[in-house]
């Protein structure tokens, strides 16, 4: 991890004095007291952020995969890839691989700082980027637009991949920008890696290409021949390390997306043929985009209308004209970055899937604002305070992005009472996992969503993210053939959440009280040892109560039938053979009643093969 850091020591201590030097750097243009109220408005937001990632993980998506993850990292030292246990199983994970080096370095407090990292050094790319391309003025606003919208609040309060994926595709835009000043073989070849390790996180990388078409282009009428090169090195070097993830699916799905589009690919690994779809965000394209996104999010988002702030409502029809008289290379930029928009909106209008191009805008705005202050210097008296005024109100809206963090507060501590209240107080599912962990159990079916991070025991959930357990749990109909399918499954225990809506199918809930043990409850979770003397119907021991004499039995024990019981010891023991099965559990059941306190009890199992001998390697009983 500290590698990078080591080799290019030099240029982190470069590139951090230069920043510290421009932003000490006063002018006398009249700028400089706007541009320090907005320093102090980045760093406000910016700490606010802090804060968020700094407390305990609620979120679903962490819970149900990114942690999940990391968790079978440390219990296995692998990961599975197993998609009929979770279908998201062969996804791109190189953001998920982020965090799971952090996750298993300390623990999930680990992860959810790297991912505010991430989110820090985008704030920094973006000073940086437009603060090269148009000076202090233009670096400054497009940072306050950035660090101010509410929706990175979100990302970086819980944890999800956006924050890397934005970083490493701006990281490769900047780059490839770099590479047409200064012709470097090494710039273009970090590009590609860049841009393949963004599209190793999300397969919708590939709207992205036409902004790295139009460098390639570029790279093209500069010099033909450098050109080609550079577009084979990147190229090269993106299939390096982006095709992995897609290939692995490929080889164990036959779907390189699964399990997205196997209407077209049609895995078999996978019961839908129809195209994946979340019917939450099915939101219209339509020329009043910007008006919706900013005052109807709840459309676009999981959380409250003002989630994208006032900035880009307010500055981005203004970059917009600016972008018809400046330079072709900005026209190029927000053409693409427009497109990125509506070619996902047309897959899924997800705003958490658009933060890509979030930074570009930004930036964009910044070189508006500072060409304009540039061309009429009175203007700053109106564009400035405009600026400051919607980070402002970006700042009050950025509890709307994830209203289960509304208030401000510092962090309780890892390992502490308080800590501990607080996971016990609002994240759901965390009693089921410490219970699950405490009985030690190996094998749990979960109804309800699946906030399974923390459990070290094999969860299959019934959300669509279970995979085939999932299909067949749908597809039950009957306390019959639940029962069976419990015991084909191999599972220990059922927990059941709060909001899981159990007794939606009657046979369910019936089976559940009828068939299972409560051993937790809390708050409206259930842990339910499965009980297989129930599911069982044929009683393998004959005479397995002694109700009226030994019959089936053999040995030198004394029966006492007026009470039901045998009395045994070592040397007068009863002894019974039962023929089993391979690969199938069976239960075999005894009741033992010491005749004096602390005295010694034991059922001993011998195995024999099929020749009567007995079996001395070790068992699994």
């Amino acid at each position: 991890l500290l590698l990078p850091i080591m080799a290019g020591w030099r240029q982190n201590r470069t590139a951090i004095e230069a920043i510290w030097h421009t932003w000490r750097n006063t002018s006398s243009d009249g700028s400089s007291p706007w541009l320090s109220i907005a320093g102090v408005l980045i760093a406000f937001a910016v700490v606010i952020r802090l804060l968020a990632a700094l407390r305990p993980e609620l979120g679903a998506d962490a819970l149900g995969m990114h942690l999940v993850i990391g968790d079978q990292l440390k219990a296995d030292g692998k990961f599975h890839y197993d998609v009929t246990q979770s279908i998201w199983a062969v996804v791109p994970m190189a953001g998920d691989w982020q965090f799971a080096i952090a996750q298993m370095l300390s623990d999930a407090a680990g992860a959810r700082l790297v991912n505010f990292l991430a989110d820090l050094l985008l704030v920094v790319l973006v000073y940086q980027a437009a603060q090269n391309m148009g000076g202090r003025i233009a670096g400054v606003v497009a940072t306050l637009a950035y660090a101010t919208t509410p929706l990175l609040y979100l990302e970086s309060s819980s944890l999800f991949i956006e924050n890397f994926w934005s970083l490493w595709f701006v990281s490769a835009l900047v780059l490839s920008a770099a590479s047409l000043r200064v012709p470097d073989a090494r710039l273009v070849a970090t590009c590609g890696l860049l841009l393949g390790t963004a599209m190793a996180t999300k397969v919708i990388t590939l709207f992205l290409l036409p902004f790295f078409l139009a460098i390639a282009l570029t790279w093209l009428l500069q010099n033909l021949r450098n050109g080609l090169r550079n577009i084979l090195l990147a190229s090269f070097t993106a299939s390096l390390a982006g095709f992995g993830p897609y290939l692995n699916a490929w080889l164990r799905t036959e779907n390189p997306v699964f399990p997205f589009y196997n209407h077209v690919f049609k895995s078999p690994f996978y019961l839908s043929q129809t195209p994946f779809n979340n019917p939450l965000f099915n939101a219209d394209i339509d020329w009043k985009l910007l008006h919706d996104v900013t005052f109807h999010t709840e459309r676009y988002l999981e959380g409250l209308p003002g989630a994208m702030g006032l900035m880009f409502y307010v500055l981005l029809p203004v970059t917009m004209l600016y972008s018809l008289a400046a330079s072709w290379r900005t026209r190029a930029g927000l053409l693409c970055a427009l497109l990125f928009i509506i070619a996902v909106f047309n897959f899924q209008s997800y705003l958490r899937y658009i933060m890509p191009v979030i930074p570009v805008l930004t930036i964009l705005i910044g070189l508006t604002v500072a060409y304009l202050i540039g061309r009429f210097p009175v203007s700053r008296h109106l564009l400035l305070p405009i600026a400051l005024a919607t980070a402002a109100a970006g700042l009050y809206l950025t509890p709307t992005s994830n209203p289960r963090i509304r208030n401000l507060a510092l962090p309780v501590f890892p390992g502490s009472w308080s800590y501990e209240e607080y996971l016990r107080q609002r994240r759901p599912g965390y009693g089921l996992t410490k219970q699950i962990d405490l009985i030690g159990l190996k094998r749990v079916l979960w109804i309800g969503k699946g906030h399974i991070a923390g459990a070290r025991a094999d969860i299959y959930v019934t959300t669509w993210h279970g995979g085939d357990v999932a299909a067949e749990f749908a597809a039950l109909r009957s306390a019959e053939e639940f029962g069976p399918w419990l015991l084909l499954n191999k599972f220990d225990a059922i927990a059941v959440t709060a909001n899981s809506n159990a007794c939606g199918r009657a046979f369910v809930c019936e089976f559940l009280n009828a068939k299972t043990k409560i051993v937790y409850e809390m708050n409206g979770d259930t842990l339910r040892l499965v009980d297989e003397s129930k599911l069982r119907h044929t009683e393998l021991l004959v005479n397995p109560e002694f109700e009226r004499d030994t019959r089936g039995w053999g040995g030198n024990g004394t029966h006492v039938p007026e009470r039901g019981t045998v009395i045994v010891s070592t040397e007068a023991s009863f002894v019974q053979t039962v023929k089993v099965s391979a690969g199938v559990r069976h239960v075999l059941e005894i009741e033992g009643r010491c005749t004096q306190d602390r005295a010694p009890f034991r059922m001993q199992v011998n195995w024999r093969d099929q020749a009567n001998k007995i079996i001395s390697s070790d068992l699994r009983v």
